[in-house]
């Protein structure tokens, strides 16, 4: 008690506040100077391709000794991180292989993937496949879903990755029309139905579908001077040039038929249905001449074409003798055997008969 009295009695207030702020900052000082000192205490561990590795007890981790302060090392949690690391500073990246614009490497000493385009370097990947795959869909569009329409294939797209940068966006394209950009697939989904529902109401009605063609159902006989033409060698004997056709229809109904020709002269004229009966019939008497000759029926249920090419007469002139009698005169039309050669050439239509008639016309003198 009288030190402490002898201590009040000499020193004043301030001069014992000064005493403790003196006391404070020594122990300040003294105290982490010493635990600093211990925290960068080290054990060496080994060298590595010229480099040395240290542990840290008091911190525990390991240290590459790269020159300079201590707190400029470069650390990892253990021995092998150190080593990975030393060889990616001695051998640099290893290529692996191009996949569309990026170059892809291996970082030395770890399992770990990265690209490199002309623009773009990717994130670390320790799977090369999932590498490709971030690759495919960050850096160019990526189909994900279609939705099927009238006005065709919607498709859906993403571009980007989830939680990496930069964020995905979706959208929706149809033929050259996109959609916005969307940060959810729903969301492009949605806006993606939405243009064909209303683009959908907007489209002309179809146009019916044409009505094919029915298949002839058309058949019939034709006569020639009441010889039916049957086949394409048959041979026609007649005494006229005057031609009397009739055809009788077999199959289906028939609105009209005609026969034309084109020769020594051309024309056309149409046959005629008789009443109470189905034949059809015209006569045409010709000059001399080669015809091409066509026969066509038509109606309800399709249409016959015949063609007679080469029909020709050839009416000779009976040569003077100087012995005939001049009370004799040459018949020029009666006792006339005319020879038909028929030369089918084809028949159109279902019928598909082709007829060529060569014809011939010899006249005999009569005695």
């Amino acid at each position: 008690m009288s030190l402490l009295k002898n201590i009040d009695h000499n020193l004043n207030k301030k001069q014992i506040i000064g005493l403790i702020l003196i006391f404070t900052a020594l122990v300040a000082f003294f105290v982490p100077s010493a635990w600093v000192s211990a925290y960068w205490d080290t054990e060496f561990i080994e060298s590595y391709r010229g480099f040395d590795i240290y542990y840290f007890p008091n911190i525990n981790v390991y240290g590459i000794d790269v020159g300079g302060d201590v707190m400029d090392w470069t650390y990892r949690t253990n021995p092998e991180a150190c080593r990975k690391s030393i060889d990616l500073w001695m051998d640099g990246p290893i290529f692996v292989e191009t996949y569309r614009d990026f170059t892809i490497y291996r970082i030395p000493g770890y399992s770990l993937y990265y690209g490199e385009s002309a623009t773009e370097t990717s994130n670390k990947w320790d799977n090369l496949d999932n590498l490709k795959h971030y690759i495919d869909v960050v850096f160019y569009p990526y189909h994900i879903y279609t939705i099927h329409s009238d006005l065709g294939d919607f498709l859906i797209y993403q571009q980007g990755y989830p939680d990496c940068t930069p964020v995905p966006v979706y959208w929706g394209e149809l033929g050259v029309y996109r959609t916005l950009d969307y940060a959810t697939e729903a969301k492009a989904k949605e806006a993606a139905r939405t243009y064909i529902e209303i683009h959908t109401e907007q489209l002309p009605e179809p146009e019916p579908e044409p009505i094919p063609p029915a298949q002839t159902g058309l058949e019939g006989r034709w006569w020639v001077n009441n010889i039916e033409i049957t086949n394409s060698d048959q041979t026609i004997i007649l005494n006229t040039t005057t031609m009397k056709f009739r055809f009788t229809p077999t199959k289906g109904s028939v609105s009209s038929v005609t026969i034309s020709w084109e020769g020594g002269e051309t024309d056309s004229k149409k046959l005629s249905k008789e009443l109470f009966s189905s034949n059809w019939k015209t006569t045409v008497s010709l000059p001399e001449g080669t015809y091409t000759m066509t026969l066509y029926a038509e109606g309800a249920d399709g249409d016959l074409t015949l063609s007679l090419v080469e029909f020709s007469f050839n009416i000779p002139v009976t040569p003077d003798t100087g012995n005939a009698n001049p009370d004799e005169t040459v018949d020029t039309i009666g006792d006339r055997v005319q020879t038909m050669k028929n030369l089918v050439a084809g028949v159109s239509g279902s019928l598909g008969l082709g007829l060529f008639i060569f014809g011939s016309i010899k006249k005999e003198e009569e005695e």
